[in-house]
């Protein structure tokens, strides 16, 4: 047997390998659109059939793919767009009833993301399952043979007991299938916890297949992802609830949990367009920290009032002052593929006194003033805002959803509240937002009681652990957001504080943070709080794209040295402070200017250069016998020439735009001089 690193890179490969059509136009041979009972004829390659490493899948469990494929039908649906020149994602559908079944409502998301679906006939759920999936699987070979396939974008999906089958299809053969979307019915890789059974108590709807831990781990290194699609009133969807929060969450699997209006296989565009989104997510992780040391991905917090202690960040409040921590990563959310907020809070089990107040909010970052104001436990009149707020006030905590959006004219509006029904003093509460511009969903790892709702737009849903905001249902007229909202990326801050000062108060720590961001461009950075001055001979400078500026000498500011750059005029102590004027200014380190060793006032050489600026070509016209250097603006030397003559050519070929420095050093003693140049 092979070794398992190599087989898995093999199988990883071997999809590629095979997949020379692609390189090539493919016309699809039975047209575009709805095509029904479809014979779409045998493997040519049989080599890409490969046995599975779970021990099912063929030579395994499934049939030999030229077995079923001269007898089974399909009905498959080509977006009109397809001409065989791009390669198009697959996906498999399997159906609970023996039609192939395409969802009417699902086309147009196939069409917008450039997706194949084919769906076997008579494989409902009264087939044995090792055909139905074999089937299923049968046509992924094929098609690939026939059609322009993009082998990173194959997944699987069904309705009901065929919903059970795409996914275990999926664990079955992770090196070929990137995601899987079942609607209505999925399964998982091993028992799980049945704490939302609906039919059947204690059933275990979701073990379909004995796979092994090894298999599930293995399953797990492929890092793929799964949208699972139930509804409201689906008799199924406590089964779907126990895969998620008892089986993915808790295994680490990407998944995301998508509930509909309407009763059992119930579906819409925009329910099937979410869960795409969700496996075509590119999963970027935008910060990472975990408070044990430094963290694994990002920068970390700024913090006021708060500090790491045992591995959390710990909210100190006192009777008076607030805690505060605030991201030094701003991310993005507002598109449709939207970000993935991770976090756990606890309450010090030292002291439960019970007058604490935990906010957790997003900010839309549209300048980095912001940064450095004093925010955190409210929302900020004009500017949109999402605060989660937890009132730890008696036994029973409550939670309280608040926004604020001048595009619909809500000024703090509390849209949702509820007290918490199963979450003690003594409880880790887990929170996850998936966010995105079609709504807010935030997941805990406890109950809510009966809420307080002021908008259609907010549910209690999944058995009263997560709290839905649609956004469209609170649209008046367009979209949600204003156009420009959250463009800059969104600033996640913490914070913390007495409900009562008169009161002792207890502690919230915060055990982890995670965001997993699909759109990392045009984030707005956020400020600086330590920088340098790097010195060039007479010229500092400063280089983070901030401003405004403001120079100083000896402590005394310079009116007319407001930009990055300036050039000294006398020996001095030299300081910039950065957003000068703003609540976010900071001061720089202090340079010693000292002009015993070099001169640019009164050019003892008497020396010429010319043209400047220029496009990196001048001459030094000077009296000769001089060394001569140029340095870019970092100080580094890009050109050196010993002993010029008196007419002395330079050629910098091919250097950036921006300042340059000439230093000019006489062969004899310690004098130099320093001409500032303009590259263009």
């Amino acid at each position: 047997m092979m070794h398992s690193k190599f087989t898995k890179l093999l199988f990883l490969i071997l999809p590629l390998l095979f997949n020379t059509n692609s390189l090539f136009s493919q016309a699809s041979p039975w047209g575009t659109g709805s095509i029904s009972n479809q014979l779409i004829g045998n493997v040519v390659d049989t080599t890409v059939v490969f046995a599975s490493q779970s021990g099912y899948g063929n030579y395994g469990y499934y049939p030999n793919p030229n077995s079923l494929l001269p007898t089974y039908t399909y009905d498959i649906y080509i977006p009109a767009t397809y001409d065989g020149t791009e390669a198009y994602g697959l996906v498999t559908f399997i159906n609970s009833g023996n039609n192939g079944g395409l969802i009417s409502s699902w086309a147009q998301v196939l069409d917008e993301k450039k997706l194949i679906l084919i769906a076997g006939d008579n494989i409902g759920n009264s087939i044995n399952v090792n055909i139905r999936m074999g089937v299923a699987m049968a046509a992924v070979y094929r098609l690939k043979e026939v059609l322009n396939i993009d082998s990173t974008r194959i997944y699987t999906s069904g309705n009901s007991g065929g919903g059970r089958m795409g996914s275990v299809l999926a664990y079955t053969y992770p090196e070929w299938f990137f995601g899987s979307v079942p609607n209505c019915g999925s399964s998982y890789l091993r028992q799980v916890a049945q704490d939302y059974e609906t039919q059947n108590p204690n059933s275990h709807y979701e073990y379909t297949i004995p796979f092994s831990n090894t298999h599930l781990n293995y399953v797990r290194s492929f890092d793929r992802r799964y949208g699972i699609l139930t509804s409201f009133d689906d008799f199924r969807e406590g089964d779907i609830m126990n895969i998620y929060h008892n089986g993915m969450v808790q295994d680490e699997i990407k998944g995301k949990f998508l509930e509909t209006a309407g009763p059992h296989c119930a579906t819409t565009t925009e329910h099937f367009r979410d869960a795409i989104n969700f496996v075509e997510h590119p999963h970027i992780s935008h910060l990472m920290d975990n408070f044990d040391s430094n963290p694994l991905v990002g920068d970390g917090f700024k913090s006021e009032n708060a500090s790491v202690l045992s591995g959390a960040l710990v909210m100190e409040h006192s009777d008076s002052s607030i805690a505060r921590a605030y991201s030094r990563n701003p991310f993005k959310w507002n598109d449709e593929k939207g970000s993935i907020f991770d976090t756990s809070i606890q309450l010090d089990s030292t002291s439960y006194n019970q007058n604490s107040l935990f906010h957790l909010a997003l900010y839309d970052y549209d300048s980095p003033e912001l940064f450095c104001d004093k925010i955190g436990t409210e929302c900020i009149s004009g500017l949109p805002s999402i605060i989660t707020k937890i009132a730890y006030n008696n036994s029973s905590p409550t939670l309280f959803v608040v926004v604020e959006n001048p595009n619909q004219s809500l000024v703090s509006d509390t849209i949702f509240q509820a007290a918490f029904s199963d979450w003690y003093a003594s409880d880790t509460l887990d929170i996850r937002y998936h966010i995105w511009n079609e709504e807010l969903r935030i997941e805990f790892s406890n109950h809510c009681s009966t809420p307080v709702i002021s908008s259609l737009a907010a549910k209690l849903l999944d058995d009263n652990r997560s709290v839905r905001i649609r956004w469209d249902d609170f649209a008046l007229a367009g979209s949600y957001w204003g156009t420009n909202d959250w463009q800059k990326g969104s600033l996640l801050t913490f914070a913390s504080q007495n409900i009562n000062s008169a009161s002792t108060s207890t502690f919230f720590s915060i055990d982890h943070v995670s965001i997993i961001a699909a759109d990392t461009s045009n984030i707005l950075a956020v400020p600086q709080e330590d920088f340098f001055i790097t010195q060039a001979a007479d010229t500092l400078y400063v280089d983070n794209g901030f401003g405004p500026y403001q120079w100083y000498l000896d402590n005394v500011a310079l009116p007319a040295d407001t930009s990055d750059m300036m050039v000294a005029v006398q020996n001095g102590n030299y300081t910039v402070s950065l957003y000068s004027g703003t609540p976010c200014e900071v001061v720089s380190d202090t340079v010693n200017v000292n002009f015993t060793n070099f001169s640019n006032i009164d050019n003892p050489f008497d020396i010429n250069i010319y043209p400047n600026p220029n496009a990196g070509n001048f001459i030094i016209e000077s009296a000769g016998n001089l060394n001569v250097q140029v340095l870019d603006a970092l100080g580094r030397i890009v050109y050196a020439a010993q002993n010029i003559d008196t007419l002395h050519r330079v050629g910098l070929k091919n250097m950036a735009s921006g300042i340059y420095f000439v230093r000019l050093i006489q062969t004899e003693g310690e004098l130099e001089y320093v001409y500032t140049l303009q590259v263009e």
